[in-house]
């Protein structure tokens, strides 16, 4: 009985500190900034932070009049190794990369496949 409640103890507290330690991951990818030229829509990661798989975009000076323009801007870039997910109510956009089809990639590599991506518009 006392070893049920010592291995129920340490589970306990492996759960515990995971969890913290994901909290904590979260917390760091929210700041990789990302910006956009609105004209050329060549998006570019911040190349002076460590690099991460999760950049946030403010697009307030943007001026979309919907979720759905806004939205639609980005469907419209087909960035297929990039998922973007639009706050409109935050006016902030989730840029989240696909490491694991381009893992030796940084912000370097990812901000030159942004801006072919713009190119070939």
């Amino acid at each position: 009985m006392r070893n049920m409640k010592l291995v129920r103890s340490v589970l306990l507290t492996i759960l515990l500190v995971g969890g913290l330690l994901g909290l904590t991951q979260a917390q760091a990818q929210s700041d990789h900034p990302a910006s956009i030229d609105p004209t050329t829509k060549v998006i570019k990661l911040d190349e002076s932070v460590p690099f991460g798989y999760l950049y946030q975009l403010d697009i307030k000076n943007m001026n979309f009049a919907s979720k759905a323009k806004a939205e639609a801007f980005f469907a419209d870039l087909k960035a297929e190794l990039v998922t973007f997910t639009v706050n409109f109510d935050k006016k902030m956009v989730d840029i989240s990369l696909n490491l694991r089809a381009e893992p030796r990639w940084a912000a370097k590599g990812w901000n030159a496949y942004f801006a072919k991506l713009a190119s070939t518009d």
